[in-house]
């Protein structure tokens, strides 16, 4: 996660006066230019505004970052792929940048997603940390959903984080954009006047240097979207923080050399993470003077069941079950072909809290079956496997071949007593 600005300048307000971007030191604005940039703010259309805030940023930028622009919209109307790249990310040139800023002009659709992406690419993300500053009024209007992207990025680049800045939007853009930064673990700021958008921009240059713990599951490499234990443990002092967060991002706060109430100073640190059947652990070094992000791969750690039960049983037939797991495991058990892919939601089953043992009334159809004990915790894990062959039962019926109609008659049958033959 990066934060952007120190201070800004904008309608006689005290807003940019130094901006800094922390994401190797380079980040890239997108720039919208549709057409309804021709809107009203306080008496100014939304572009003017947008412009002269944009060109404040750029002559206050830290000349030691580097910057691009890119921008949609502003060439053609209606073509979703009206996106450029009008300064290349480097060393800024700031009368260049602000010279091609006020050339903007609005005339098109909102292509958020693709611009993302662009702007990802620009930055190489897959190889470096990532900032983008997205300037919006709207939302995306390109048949693409750049929420769903905002999580892409951040999921295969190195640390893609994009900042957002709606301008004038209503409830259901500002819900979109605020999507967009909070799956990239950026920050969103909505302002419907030159005053909010100040008091908003001031809220970044309150905001400490943090770290930001993601906890990535080591299976598929995604975010775990559920709440993690985390413990960190400063290996010099042994100072021990315990914090509770969603895997997805939690930040703490860095104090730098100097100790803070809830929050982390320099030094070296173990942190570790638990949920459930997940855990892990990595180390950081805290430098105290820019934020920093650490993913923790987190394993697995299944518990060990075990089920009993007959190896061999009739069709139709029912058998008990018992089962071997610890008291805080709840399980589910089923039975399916051998052949089948394991499924938690197959029948028949028995969930296994609070007991040891339960019936299971077996299928009518004979062959190779797998009784399969699953974790409720995480249904696609099987903790234990046992095989059981179903044969046919043996079932002979004796009566009359002929019988008159409304007369009774006598009928004998042989099957085992476990075969429920009432239906």
């Amino acid at each position: 996660m990066s934060y952007f600005f120190n201070k800004l300048l904008f309608s006689g307000l005290l807003l940019i006066t130094s901006v800094t971007a922390y994401a190797a030191d380079k980040a890239i604005i997108v720039f919208d230019a549709s057409g309804s940039m021709w809107g009203q703010l306080d008496g100014q259309t939304k572009i003017k505004v947008a412009k002269k805030t944009l060109g404040n940023l750029v002559r206050n930028w830290d000349v030691n970052k580097e910057l691009g622009l890119l921008a949609y919209g502003h060439r053609r109307k209606g073509d979703c792929k009206d996106i450029q790249t009008l300064v290349p990310v480097g060393k800024v040139n700031k009368q260049q940048m602000i010279s091609r800023v006020n050339r903007i002009n609005p005339k098109g659709k909102t292509p958020i997603s693709a611009s993302l992406r662009e702007a990802a690419n620009e930055l190489k993300f897959t190889e470096d940390q990532a900032t983008v500053i997205l300037i919006s009024d709207g939302k995306e209007t390109c048949n693409a959903d750049p929420c769903k992207t905002a999580a892409e990025l951040e999921k295969l680049g190195i640390n893609f984080t994009a900042h957002v800045i709606g301008f004038d939007v209503d409830k259901e853009t500002s819900k979109q954009l605020r999507c967009i930064a909070d799956n990239s673990g950026g920050k969103y700021f909505s302002a419907d006047n030159a005053q909010q958008l100040g008091e908003a921009l001031q809220k970044v240059v309150e905001q400490p240097k943090m770290l930001t713990i993601k906890a990535v599951d080591e299976e598929n490499g995604g975010l775990l979207n559920q709440t993690i234990d985390w413990k960190l443990i400063n290996q010099d002092t042994e100072e021990v923080i315990s914090i509770t967060g969603n895997g997805t991002g939690k930040d703490i706060r860095i104090a730098g050399k100097e100790p803070l109430e809830n929050a982390i100073t320099s030094g070296k640190w173990l942190v570790s993470g638990s949920s459930g059947i997940y855990s892990g652990q990595t180390s950081i070094e805290i430098s105290g003077d820019e934020n920093q992000l650490v993913k923790v791969n987190m394993n697995k750690q299944l518990p060990k069941a075990k089920i009993n039960a007959p190896d061999k049983a009739l069709t139709g037939t029912e058998i008990t079950v018992s089962w071997e797991a610890p008291d805080v495991e709840a399980g589910k058990i089923n039975l399916q072909l051998a052949d089948d892919k394991p499924d938690f939601y197959a029948n028949p089953s028995i969930y296994t809290k609070n007991k040891k043992e339960a019936s299971m009334r077996l299928p009518s159809e004979a062959g190779d079956y797998r009784l399969r004990f699953f974790s409720l915790q995480d249904k696609k894990s099987v903790l234990s496997e046992r095989s059981l062959t179903l044969t046919p039962a043996e079932i002979a019926i004796n009566a009359p071949d002929e019988a008159g109609a409304g007369t009774e008659i006598d009928v004998i049958w042989l099957a085992p007593n476990v075969i429920d033959l009432s239906a």
